[in-house]
């Protein structure tokens, strides 16, 4: 499975501009889907992949936002006795 890509972005489906030889090897070994669905946002798209049920189904409609600060480094935790504590839930 390929993310991110636009319906005919690859040449197994008739772009002549892009390149993809290993797409390209593992359709010629695999399955081609000629007629599928997939949701406008990444979120949905996996949720509906992981779930094997549509995204509507599975209730996951919009962008599920992840971490705002993608750079930010993960540090230990350390209580006032500098002792290590696991990180806590949100």
């Amino acid at each position: 499975m390929a993310d991110d890509l636009g319906g005919r972005d690859l040449p197994v489906y008739d772009n002549r501009f892009n390149e993809a030889p290993h797409i390209d090897q593992l359709a010629k070994e695999g399955i081609l889907f000629r007629n599928a669905y997939a949701a406008p946002f990444c979120s949905a798209t996996g949720a509906s992949i992981l779930s094997g049920q549509y995204p509507a189904r599975v209730g996951v409609f919009d962008l599920i936002p992840g971490n705002s600060r993608p750079y930010e480094e993960v540090t230990d935790l350390k209580d006032t006795n500098g002792a290590r504590t696991p990180p806590q839930s949100i």
